[in-house]
């Protein structure tokens, strides 16, 4: 093999796996008589207190560096041969073909050649290898290193080798050190001798650094609502583990303002595969409080939701399917804000955690909290001359840019927000409701579940013995503002935008209305164009009755004039 496609392919499984060296020679099948490297190096393992401290790792050697070169900087790998077993191992492990398994790391390290997997989750046909042989324990012990463990507080152990091609494996009982997992197998290039610059005498642990998220297509929503949620992690690297044991399901836990429908059926995928309920996964849904089983008909508001994934994952591991590992986990859902959902200030939660077996014990990975908000506007309706608050009037609420259709409102009683309130909010599909009137009482009301738009509000009826002044409306728009260092909490922004005759108020962004009516059109205000009619109008008027009366006085004069003369 050519000196350039060896340094080319050792370079990526540096990348993708664990530091192997960046060589830049030529690697061949040779006998352990040839020219070697028998120096050794300390090779460092670097981490955090969390993946260091407590530990052991141990390292067990695959390949010998031969023919090495330091003038022409080339060298050759060659297979172990003190330990059969494991080179059985590396055989299968490897689907080494029968021409070259006497030989297999410097045909695999041909394999290799090209391929780039450089982040986690370390997948690839490289990281199906290192977990194949992984679990080969015995014949990895044969010949293994006495294992070096980090003590408290170390980010660092240090491992004297001699230079080779190594398989670093962290041995740590999980269950005698408390620790949720250990890290991933590493295979290792250390250090030529004599050739500068190439292998590597320090590396980073691997650490399964598995991570679940969730999130909804938009933080804000109208009660009533659907709700899309997508839950996105990855398949767990379940290494050297007996299969029978791996487990892994995802745990969601909703709020008491979101239903979720048992009768609907979720998307689960794992990678390109979309599973199939009831054979690759089970979902388990339970009432939030009490945890009770939910009938699979039912919806439930505050459900909890475990997607039992394990059946696939097990099935996939007992057919040798390692490289699931790594692979997306995609769970999609719809949820419906309820009329338990808070308003305003307040966002409605969810939870979402992974959980996973890599051998006895479980491990739990805490996912992001996903929040929901919803707005609330109230109002007012007053006389304009007493100020005193009016019953009676109806108003219709629309939702722009389309403001044809008026909003469905379900009335929920009377509260106290230190004033009383009528309470109404926008309907759930299916609930029957006012679908194009809300009316006061003498108490203002208070409208629930609006998300972040522009609203336009139209009174269609005037309070007894008040006018409906021609084409009143106005709209206020509705927007939120989450901090990101307080994320379960909004702050809500009110903009009006008054009608004609300037009958609404706003008082300082707070999402309280005032809607003033009058008794008398000559009371309106002398702006816009709907004011300016009206006073036109009402001026017409009394210049109307001002020439009727002039021109009856006219008239009754000449008919007073007429009979004088006549009785002459």
């Amino acid at each position: 093999m050519k000196s350039g496609k060896l340094m080319k392919l050792l370079a990526m499984v540096t990348a993708c796996v664990a530091s192997m060296a960046t060589m830049a020679a030529g690697a061949v099948s040779a006998s352990a008589d040839d020219s070697g490297d028998n120096s050794h190096v300390n090779l460092t393992i670097k981490g955090s207190e969390y993946t260091i401290a407590g530990h052991k790792f141990t390292a067990t050697k695959l390949a010998d560096y031969v023919n090495v070169d330091a003038v022409g900087g080339t060298f050759g790998v060659s297979t172990i041969q003190d330990n059969p077993a494991l080179v059985k191992a590396i055989n299968e492990a490897g689907d080494v073909p029968a021409g070259s398994k006497s030989d297999p790391m410097a045909w695999l390290v041909q394999q290799w050649n090209g391929e780039q997997e450089l982040t986690s989750p370390y997948t690839g046909s490289i990281r199906t290898f290192v977990t194949k042989l992984s679990k080969e324990s015995e014949a990895l012990d044969a010949t293994a290193l006495q294992p070096v463990e980090g003590a408290k507080g170390d980010t660092s152990v240090t491992m004297d080798l001699v230079n080779g091609i190594y398989l670093i494996r962290d041995i740590t009982d999980v269950v005698e050190n408390n620790r949720l997992s250990r890290a991933v197998p590493m295979l290792v290039s250390t250090t030529v001798s004599k050739i500068p610059n190439k292998g590597s005498s320090e590396i980073d642990v691997k650490a399964s650094n598995v991570k679940v998220t969730k999130h909804a297509d938009k933080n804000t929503h109208k009660i009533g609502d659907t709700v899309p949620f997508t839950i996105e992690s990855h398949v767990p690297l379940f290494t050297a583990t007996n299969v029978y044991s791996a487990g892994l399901e995802i745990d969601d836990q909703l709020d008491d303002g979101f239903t979720y429908d048992n009768s609907s059926t979720p998307v689960v995928k794992i990678g390109d595969t979309t599973l199939i309920k009831d054979t690759d996964y089970t979902l388990k849904v339970y009432t939030r409080y009490g945890h009770s089983p939910v009938a699979a008909d039912a919806k439930v508001a505050g459900a909890e939701m475990y997607f039992l994934l394990t059946p696939y994952v097990q099935a996939q591991i007992q057919q040798g399917n390692y490289d699931i590992a790594g692979k997306s986990i995609t769970i999609t859902y719809d949820v419906v804000l309820n009329e338990n959902a808070k308003v305003d200030a307040d966002g409605n939660v969810n939870d979402v955690q992974l959980d996973y077996k890599p051998g006895c014990n479980w491990t739990t990975v805490p996912g992001n909290k996903v929040y929901v908000f919803t707005g609330s506007i109230k109002l007012i309706k007053r006389s304009q001359g007493t100020g005193e608050m009016l019953p009676g009037a109806k108003f219709q609420v629309f939702e722009d840019p389309d403001a044809t259709t008026p909003l469905n409102f379900v009335y929920e009683g009377q509260a106290d927000d230190g004033k009383t309130y009528d309470v109404y909010r926008t309907a759930k599909a299916g609930e029957s409701g006012s679908s194009d009137v809300l009316t006061t009482s003498a108490h203002p009301f208070w409208l629930k579940g609006f998300e972040d738009g522009t609203y336009t509000f139209k009174e269609t009826k005037a309070p007894d013995g008040y006018l409906l002044p021609m084409g009143l409306s106005f709209k206020v728009k509705v927007s939120h503002t989450v901090d990101d260092a307080a994320p379960s909490k909004a702050t809500y922004k009110y903009e009006l935008t008054p009608d004609a005759n300037k009958l609404t108020s706003i008082a300082d962004n707070m999402n309280e209305l005032t809607v003033v009516n009058t008794n008398s059109v000559l009371k309106l205000p002398a702006t816009g164009a709907v004011g300016i009619i009206m006073r036109l109008v009402a001026g017409a008027l009394v210049i109307g009755a001002a020439l009727a009366i002039y021109f009856g006085v006219r008239h009754l004069q000449r008919v007073r004039k007429a009979a004088k003369t006549a009785s002459r």
